[in-house]
């Protein structure tokens, strides 16, 4: 019988807004915490942050198909 794996991740992502001596300029930061492993990455940008989740999330399903074996397939 195959196996229908999942797996669950748990992502914390904080925002805020830095103080910026010009008014007319808004500075934000993102962090994303990962609570399994202790990690934390800092980023400038939200186009960082989506792209490092992209990247978490394409890592967690490639080990999903390298966990799948021809041994697990029905007969």
């Amino acid at each position: 019988m195959a196996k229908h794996l999942t797996l669950y991740r748990t992502y914390i992502i904080r925002c805020w807004q830095e103080h910026c001596d010009q008014p007319e300029t808004q500075i934000y930061r993102f962090s994303l915490g990962i609570p399994a492993t202790g990690e934390r990455f800092g980023f400038t940008t939200s186009e960082d942050l989506i792209r490092a989740l992209e990247l978490a999330l394409a890592q967690i399903q490639t080990q999903v198909v390298a966990d799948v074996t021809p041994q697990d397939e029905p007969d």
